[in-house]
């Protein structure tokens, strides 16, 4: 009886075109045979035909390469691709990482926070050097002042401490005797709660005063 062979694996089956060869196969071969024949043919009288051969058959060998080598049915090119992409594009090792909205937000609010206090500190120092310029406007103004009228002013201030003194200094008898106020019966109120009192005899007996 006649049968067909059927592989187990159908993804390895592929269309032939011509000569039991696939597409692939028959771009790179003719690649192979358009350059290596060419060069067997200049380089065969300089070098020798030997030597062109071996060089011509080391030239055509990755065009065979690329065109029989396959990889879990990817081509040589796209499994090169790929060790690149995960060896230097991409890291080895991928970190999980998710978008949590809550923390963008917070990290929003933390950024609008310290530039409102960068406004506050800008702010309380533009004050303190307003405060210090109208200080030193002051001074400056104080500086001014010519000598003339520092020495008048000190002279002012002496005679007003001098006017003081001579309002409290005593002139007469009874301005020196220290009382508050005296009475018509003839009691002196020398402080709130001290009182005296004088009496004058104008003939006396100090015979009947023994006796």
């Amino acid at each position: 009886m006649a049968y067909v062979p059927v592989p187990k694996d159908l993804t390895k089956v592929k269309t032939k075109v011509a000569l039991n060869l696939t597409k692939r196969q028959l771009i790179f071969f003719s690649l192979a045979a358009v350059v290596g024949i060419p060069f067997y043919l200049f380089m065969r009288k300089p070098i020798g035909s030997s030597i062109a051969a071996i060089l011509m058959v080391t030239i055509m060998l990755p065009f065979f390469f690329m065109a029989m080598y396959e990889k879990d049915g990817l081509p040589f090119e796209k499994v090169v691709a790929n060790i690149i992409r995960q060896k230097f594009i991409c890291p080895a090792v991928r970190p999980y990482k998710t978008e949590n909205f809550y923390q963008e937000i917070s990290t929003l609010v933390k950024r609008r926070v310290c530039r409102m206090a960068k406004k506050t500190k800008q702010e309380a120092q533009q004050e303190r050097l307003s405060l210090a310029e109208k200080k030193n406007r002051r001074q400056e103004r104080r500086n001014k002042k010519s000598r003339k009228e520092r020495e008048q002013e000190k002279r002012r201030k002496k005679q007003e401490r001098d006017r003081r003194k001579q309002k409290n200094i005593p002139t007469t008898a009874q301005q020196s005797i220290p009382y508050i106020r005296m009475l018509q019966d003839g009691i002196c109120q020398v402080t709130k709660t001290f009182f005296s009192k004088t009496i004058q005899f104008y003939d006396i007996n100090y015979q009947l005063g023994f006796k």
